[in-house]
């Protein structure tokens, strides 16, 4: 099974969203004795995205990310997706260590991160409840209670050391105009976790509003190191060298607009 081709049907099956194409392919990728490393990670994020949440997905992840850190040990998503398939599969003690494992390994990655923050709820699933609320207050609920949300979710995050709570903060705090306490927000956010690429997009986006494009710039490259070279991160680094007059900057708004057009349109 070659990864070239298994990768064109997977994104042919993820753009049309045909589901029953992507198990196919998740269903070959199982009982292919010999599978190749970039067909596997293919594959979990194939069933992460198509299959319906329950036991069925998590035990055929489990299975396909056991495969896979038998060849790369050191695939932090991989251990990530294995960790959350554990919990639902009813071995809560497993998932736990394996996400204190992620967050001792690289502790300033994206996968850390998450793996954080995944550990936190797990803990106390009431958290997730009101984590979700927060955040989705913060990104669309009315203006005039945003002073609110950004205090609940400032109190959130300090009670449990949650970073997502200070970017829930941080992103009220913004759309209300009080953009240092946003900072406040995002700086704590990344104290607590180092590889949040979210938090480093977010801070690059304030401190651009707040004139400091050389912090923006230094943020935004921070993000594309965690992250990779998505949209969001590019863009934010676009706009921070734009500000700062640099010539490379001047160059990269045309095919990054059409880059992030085509991403946003999908």
């Amino acid at each position: 099974m070659h990864p070239a081709p298994f990768t064109a049907l997977g994104a042919l099956a993820l753009r049309t969203k045909d589901a029953e194409t992507a198990q196919l392919l998740v269903d070959a990728a199982l009982g292919s004795p010999q599978t190749q490393p970039d067909v596997l990670r293919r594959s979990v994020h194939l069933a992460l995205a198509t299959e319906a949440e329950g036991l069925p997905r998590a035990s055929r992840v489990a299975r396909l990310c056991t495969r896979l850190l038998e060849n790369a040990p050191n695939d932090h998503w991989a251990s990530l997706a294995l960790a959350r398939s554990q919990v639902v599969l009813g071995d809560p003690a497993s998932g736990r260590a394996r996400l204190r494992e992620i967050e001792r390994a690289a502790p300033e990655s994206s996968a850390a991160a998450e793996a954080q923050a995944v550990r936190v709820v797990l803990d106390d699933p009431q958290i997730e409840a009101q984590l979700l609320g927060l955040q989705k207050a913060a990104q669309v609920g009315p203006v005039d209670g945003l002073a609110e949300v950004a205090a609940r979710a400032r109190r959130l995050a300090t009670l449990h050391a949650l970073w997502p709570a200070w970017v829930a903060a941080a992103m009220a705090d913004r759309r209300r105009g009080a953009l240092p306490a946003a900072r406040s927000s995002l700086q704590a956010a990344l104290d607590l976790a180092p590889g949040a690429s979210v938090a480093h997009v977010e801070l690059a986006e304030v401190l651009l509003e707040l004139g400091d494009a050389s912090g923006a710039e230094e943020h935004a490259r921070r993000a594309t190191q965690v992250e990779g070279e998505t949209p969001r991160a590019l863009e934010v680094l676009a706009k921070a060298q734009q500000a700062q007059g640099k010539g490379e900057a001047r160059r990269t708004p045309s095919w990054l607009a059409r880059l992030t057009d085509r991403f946003r349109r999908r």
